[in-house]
């Protein structure tokens, strides 16, 4: 969807959705001067519906998959129990892990709820028997939002001291008879085999190079980017006064 960032774009949008009464609308590869704000955008009329967008994630580095479903459920008590016959259809069929996040607009206790309508011990059981809150879920400060976020960490798989190259290594005189070594070691399989076998060929040699010669290269960037940050507030504090050093 291009062209969203003028006003008149925005007002055809409008329009459109109001024309047609759309509920639920998805603004594909969208094209704005804002970074990072998505290329799939999923909008509701939040009053009416419930609003579930369910998907597969895949982390390269790991080659994890798991399921992750964000909830915002609907205003009224009675009108979220679709939501909840949803999420323990989706439970029975779920073969990996699968987590659910979001608004449910709902209180897993009478506490929980300052204000509004009061609380329904129906509302809190139905709530409840879907709760499961893992020890690796993080709860954290709303900060600059009225929500709460949360964070979750999964299981390390295998290592994880992940391996990465550094392009200073190849300014060491050892470096080219190091890779040229790994190139030429005899491999039989197709060529993405061999390609794999060489990478995995060259992790200790290149490790052992960097303990070496280069292992005080990321400590020296760490020390630089505190004594920079450090002259930063320094340079805000004083506000120009002439008596910093360079």
């Amino acid at each position: 969807m291009g062209g969203l960032n003028s006003p008149n774009k925005q007002q055809d949008i409008e329009d459109f959705l109001q024309k047609k009464n759309i509920g639920v609308v998805a603004l594909v590869e969208n094209r704005i001067r804002e970074k990072n704000l998505g290329r799939i955008w999923v909008c509701w009329r939040r009053q009416q519906y419930d609003v579930v967008i369910h998907c597969m994630v895949y982390q390269h580095s790991t080659d994890l998959r798991f399921y992750v479903t964000f909830v915002y459920g609907h205003n009224e008590d009675g009108m979220r129990k679709p939501l909840w016959d949803f999420i323990k259809l989706t439970s029975h069929e779920m073969t990996r892990s699968w987590c659910v996040l979001g608004d449910f607009n709902n209180v897993s206790s009478p506490d929980d709820r300052l204000g509004g309508q009061p609380v329904t011990a129906n509302e809190v059981k139905e709530f409840k028997q879907l709760l499961r809150v893992d020890n690796k879920t993080e709860f954290l400060p709303e900060g600059i939002s009225d929500h709460t976020p949360v964070t979750i960490s999964f299981q390390e798989f295998g290592s994880t001291n992940k391996f990465g190259h550094c392009d200073m290594w190849s300014k060491h005189p050892n470096y080219h008879d190091v890779v040229e070594k790994a190139v030429h070691m005899e491999v039989h399989g197709c060529k993405l085999y061999h390609l794999m076998k060489i990478q995995s060929a060259l992790k200790k040699p290149l490790r052992e190079l960097n303990r070496r010669h280069c292992s005080m290269i990321h400590q020296s960037r760490e020390i630089i980017k505190i004594r920079l940050e450090q002259a930063q507030n320094q340079l805000q504090a004083q506000h120009w006064t002439g008596d910093l050093q360079y």
